[in-house]
């Protein structure tokens, strides 16, 4: 009955249903959501196992992050119908690229979740033309440039104070097909002072700055932004 005891024992019988409630699968997630390489990161382990496991230090190999879950002496039994609290395990910031964290216990995968890691960045760059930046204001006047954390090619997210806590989400979107201009979404989850610079790279300009737009929202408004005719 070794491997993850038996998966828990596999299931908790009730006699008085005949039923069988199957035990909740492992899981593992890592925070900040969009962590960029500048970042610590945690992970945070989930599994239906006795509270007294350890988790060693991750090992970075390549792509590939392993967790890997130990016993220092006995196990003991376990039935469990929901995880125990999660058990936590921190990383040094790591480089950009695309990764997976694995848990595992001996040989066994319990667990594994992907995700991507980030420039350290003040811009997003959109459609592989449009540069965009923001900024928030704090309640001492001052502003301050937002984080950035590009999720596709067309969308991306800003962060003010915490690099997994998104502010605002962005999208552009290729409309020319429409009415022959490309389309601006913005989507505000705070009610503090912000602005968003768009700049439109492919526009060469000589003299004042062109192709550039500006959105801005006060404090104590949550306003979102849908232009249609934005370029």
């Amino acid at each position: 009955m070794r491997p993850l005891i038996a998966a828990c024992i596999a299931s908790l019988a009730l006699p008085a249903l005949g039923a069988a409630i199957e035990p909740p699968p492992p899981t593992v997630s890592v925070s900040p959501a969009f962590p960029s390489s500048a970042d610590g990161l945690d992970f945070a382990v989930s599994v239906c196992l006795p509270p007294t496991y350890l988790i060693d230090p991750p090992v970075v190999a390549g792509s590939t992050i392993t967790l890997t879950i130990h016993f220092d002496g006995p196990i003991p039994p376990v039935i469990c119908v929901q995880h125990p609290p999660p058990q936590h395990v921190s990383l040094g910031p790591i480089p950009v690229g695309s990764y997976t964290a694995e848990v595992r216990f001996g040989e066994q995968l319990l667990a594994a979740t992907a995700f991507d890691v980030q420039a350290d960045t003040k811009a997003l760059f959109l459609r592989g033309r449009f540069r965009a930046e923001a900024f928030w204001t704090g309640a001492d006047g001052v502003e301050h440039p937002a984080g950035a954390a590009q999720v596709s090619d067309e969308s991306g997210a800003f962060w003010f104070f915490d690099a997994g806590s998104a502010e605002l989400t962005m999208k552009v979107l290729d409309g020319r097909g429409v009415n022959g201009h490309f389309w601006v979404f913005i989507g505000a989850l705070t009610n503090v002072a912000w602005h968003v610079s768009v700049t439109d790279t492919a526009i060469v300009c000589f003299t004042a700055p062109c192709g550039q737009k500006s959105y801005s929202v006060p404090a104590g408004q949550t306003h979102n932004v849908i232009d249609l005719q934005a370029y």
